[in-house]
């Protein structure tokens, strides 16, 4: 049996880290030519692991993945394009971050390529790094992602909350803003 080793490398979004085994964690990432992917990440957990760091949620990162015969996607190397550090020391930011990135994690279908979403979701992780926020800025953006999406738009939090949690099924994040 011969396998096929397939690397790519694209820049991307990390949306979502979960730990799948002792020191292996599934990273999903919203990449600008591949869409919303899973890449395993073996050994990242290691105390010895450079990589842990770059890949903290809603960082942009450029990752190189290598695929076996279409199967798991297996993240050979990250390099850290920007962590977004004004969004991180601020709690309301942050919240609005998690929401966002809750949003894009389960509206976005998988492997589908969109070169304009991935441009949307990266403009609004910017605009939330350089300018104040508050909650009209965080129901603009959820009205954007929505209508960037295909499912219309909206004009308050809750009619926005409202309207995701009908489509994925499950309820959004709290915001305490």
């Amino acid at each position: 049996m011969s396998y096929r080793i397939h690397k790519e490398a694209d820049e991307g979004i990390v949306l979502v880290k979960k730990q799948v085994l002792h020191s292996d964690v599934l990273i999903v990432v919203f990449t600008h030519h591949f869409g919303k992917i899973a890449l395993l990440a073996k050994g990242i957990q290691k105390i010895t692991s450079k990589r842990i760091s770059a890949l903290q949620t809603g960082n942009i990162v450029k990752v190189i993945f290598s695929e076996k015969n279409n199967s798991l996607k297996y993240l050979s190397s990250v390099e850290l394009i920007s962590h977004l550090s004004a969004i991180k020391k601020d709690l309301v930011k942050m919240q609005h971050l998690y929401i966002l990135l809750f949003m894009f994690d389960r509206l976005l279908p998988d492997s589908q390529k969109d070169p304009s979403t991935y441009g949307v979701c990266k403009r609004l992780l910017i605009q939330l790094a350089r300018e104040k926020t508050n909650s009209i800025f965080l129901t603009k953006a959820m009205s954007e992602v929505l209508v960037q999406l295909g499912y219309g738009a909206c004009n308050s939090y809750d009619e926005c909350a409202t309207i995701t949690e009908e489509i994925i099924g499950k309820k959004m994040p709290v915001v305490l803003v």
